[in-house]
Parts: C-alpha cells; sequence; structure tokens
C-alpha cells in the first residue's frame, strides 16, 4: 500500500501521541522499525525487518523488544500465517482495513484491499452471527495461493 507524504506524517504523529500514552519515547529503533514497516507495504518477518534495518543499526534484540511492545499498544499487528516466521504489520487503525494473499509455497503475505460491496456483505454475515450469540470485532479475509515468484 503506497501512502502519500502526508499520510506518513500522520502515521508518525499518531504513532509518537501512542507511545506517549504508553510512557515511551518514540525512539530511533522504534522510528526505524515504523519506517521499514510503513516503507515494506506487506506484513514483515523478523528476519526482513533486520535485513532492511541492518543498513541503520537496528540490533535484533532491540527490534524485537519494540516490536512486542508497539503490538500491546496497538501500533503493530502481529500475524501468524501458520509457517514457522510471524510475521509484523502497522495496525490498520494505521494504515486502514485490508486483506492478504498469502503464499503457501513461500509463505510471502501481500495487503490487498476488497470492494466496498465485499465489505457490506461481510457486515452483514457480521451481523448475522451477532443475532446468534457472537460479538465480532472484526474479520479478516486472506486468499491463499502462490505469488508470481513461485507460480
Amino acid at each position: 500500500m503506497e501512502h502519500s507524504y502526508s499520510e506518513i506524517n500522520e502515521i508518525h504523529t499518531t504513532v509518537g501521541r501512542r507511545l506517549h500514552v504508553a510512557n515511551k519515547r518514540y525512539s530511533k529503533s522504534r522510528y526505524a522499525v515504523v519506517k521499514i514497516l510503513l516503507e515494506g507495504g506487506r506484513p514483515m518477518t523478523l528476519p526482513e525487518i533486520l535485513e532492511v534495518g541492518e543498513a541503520i543499526g537496528l540490533a535484533q534484540s532491540s527490534a524485537y523488544r519494540n516490536l512486542s511492545e508497539m503490538s500491546e499498544i496497538g501500533i503493530v499487528r502481529l500475524i501468524n500465517s501458520g509457517d514457522e516466521h510471524s510475521r509484523f504489520e502497522l495496525d490498520e487503525s494505521l494504515t486502514g482495513h485490508h486483506h492478504h494473499l498469502e503464499c503457501r509455497k513461500c509463505g510471502r503475505l501481500e495487503d490487498f484491499t476488497v470492494t466496498e460491496e465485499f465489505e457490506k456483505i461481510v457486515k452483514k454475515v457480521m451481523d448475522r452471527v451477532e443475532k446468534q450469540g457472537f460479538k465480532a470485532g472484526s474479520h479478516r479475509f486472506d486468499i491463499l495461493g502462490q505469488c508470481a515468484e513461485c507460480f
């Protein structure tokens, strides 16, 4: 997902506010993690984050600790896709609602959005399950298959 300059600034401002409320600083390493996830444009594994962060000296322990803390605050979202690597992305409250394409061969996840009509159908489904006594908070729709590199 591409973000404009003003959207990027808004995301960093919101992240800074959330960290402040949690009594945490928007440190250089936290900023780097947010920047990497923004520029990555898709959910990333810790090794992928570290590979990009290596140029700026982002240590593995610092990256993992910051990802964990920012996950608890609602800045980062952890995605378990069934392979050996968890993936991280910025929370949808920062980047907007979206879904994922998951390659079952290499495990890569890509963001994608669906039509508003699809989301309306999902909303009706969520209303229906609520009538059955289940309070739905959110939803995910992932398409499983093979990416262009593995096809």
